[in-house]
């Protein structure tokens, strides 16, 4: 019985790291686009990673001390869900509105002119 506790509580504080790294990746991504259109929408996405190491953290603390609040997890995890739901959907339209691949091509095409009028 204590080695199964053990490998539970493995997986539990392996779940809050990864979840923690997420979201500062999530962050990080943010910080790189924060002035273009999509910040916005990426700063949705970290919220919602952020809300699920919370809920992660929650479990966590709920394993090691038995603090009894795994709806507190559950309301949570819905919630991160719904956040991060909502930033793709959201982004997605923008992607598709801001015509992303138009505009990396007609760089592509100003790059080759640039180039051939050097030579």
């Amino acid at each position: 019985m204590t080695s199964g506790l053990a490998f539970d509580y493995f997986f539990i504080v392996l779940s809050f790291t990864f979840f923690g790294m997420l979201t500062l990746y999530a962050l990080r991504t943010y910080l790189f686009f924060k002035d273009s259109s999509l910040a916005h929408h990426l700063k949705i996405i970290a919220l919602g990673l952020a809300i699920f190491s919370i809920a992660k953290l929650m479990a966590m603390l709920n394993y090691m001390f038995g603090a009894g609040y795994p709806y507190v997890v559950n309301i949570l995890e819905i919630l991160a869900a719904m956040a991060i739901l909502f930033g793709i959907i959201d982004f997605r339209k923008e992607f598709l509105r801001f015509k992303w691949l138009k505009e990396i091509q007609d760089q592509i095409d100003a790059e080759k002119k640039r180039w051939k009028a050097a030579k």
